[in-house]
């Protein structure tokens, strides 16, 4: 889809129409003046707006890099913006039954991968996920699977962005599958669970909450890119948490 960004204000239209008004307007927007530097990591061109450095990713760096590439450079910057709002999460997550994990660290039994009981998460926290919209599944995968309250979930990790395999504990040992077959299944499970949740709260959502999640729905879909877009956010939290699985455990 084409945008028209004012190069004044640094403010997105999808519509000429409204660009062009926006730009004959009789009183011009305010120049936005800033001395922040946004520089492209890929290749270390400065741009002067947000806008135009994800123009210039989207069209010529992505383009030049492999895709697997421009991830590993980006990971740092990539991975603030995928941290909770640990206030929100605390004080609304109830404590999961101790059945399979008890005090002592060395002790821990891992869960087997696809059978993690998500009945711990609270009403309030699935709706502070369905909020997030494009972002609901990878936030609840970290949520999951990297959550240091819950050391019995540590049970998938990418041990590297290039490889064509992830590491997941099955059958009280460690193994490799094709990354791509994983990650699906990551999603179905992850996102059926959500759209459950997603019938099941309506009378309490916020209408922000139906709509980002409704149309994250609607696009999954139907839209290839929220889909590669969707699996490459996954692929940061499962690199990104590597180190945390105890490889030594259940052995």
């Amino acid at each position: 889809m084409v945008e028209y960004c004012c190069e004044r204000c640094d403010k997105v239209f999808k519509k000429k129409y409204n660009y062009t008004k926006h730009l004959n307007r009789k009183n011009p927007c305010k120049k936005i003046v800033t001395d922040k530097k946004i520089k492209c990591d890929v290749c270390g061109v400065n741009f002067t707006t947000e806008y135009n450095l994800k123009r210039h990713i989207d069209s010529v760096c992505m383009k030049e890099s492999s895709k697997d590439k421009l991830i590993e450079k980006l990971i740092n910057m990539i991975s603030n913006n995928m941290n909770f709002n640990n206030g929100i999460i605390n004080n609304n997550t109830t404590n999961i039954e101790t059945q399979n994990i008890t005090n002592n660290q060395q002790n821990i039994n891992l869960v087997a991968f696809g059978e993690e009981d998500l009945s711990f998460i609270s009403d309030k926290v699935c709706e502070w996920f369905l909020d997030r919209g494009f972002k609901s599944v990878p936030h609840l995968i970290e949520y999951v699977h990297f959550n240091k309250k819950y050391p019995q979930f540590h049970n998938i990790y990418l041990p590297n962005l290039r490889q064509n395999v992830i590491v997941f504990f099955d059958n009280d040992k460690w193994k490799t599958k094709n990354k791509n077959e994983v990650i699906e299944q990551l999603i179905n499970d992850k996102l059926g669970f959500l759209t459950d949740k997603f019938e099941e709260l309506q009378d309490n959502l916020k209408d922000s909450a139906k709509r980002k999640f409704g149309r994250f729905l609607n696009e999954h879909n139907s839209n290839n890119k929220v889909n590669e877009k969707l699996k490459d956010d996954i692929k940061l939290i499962l690199y990104n948490g590597r180190n945390l699985p105890n490889k030594k455990l259940n052995y």
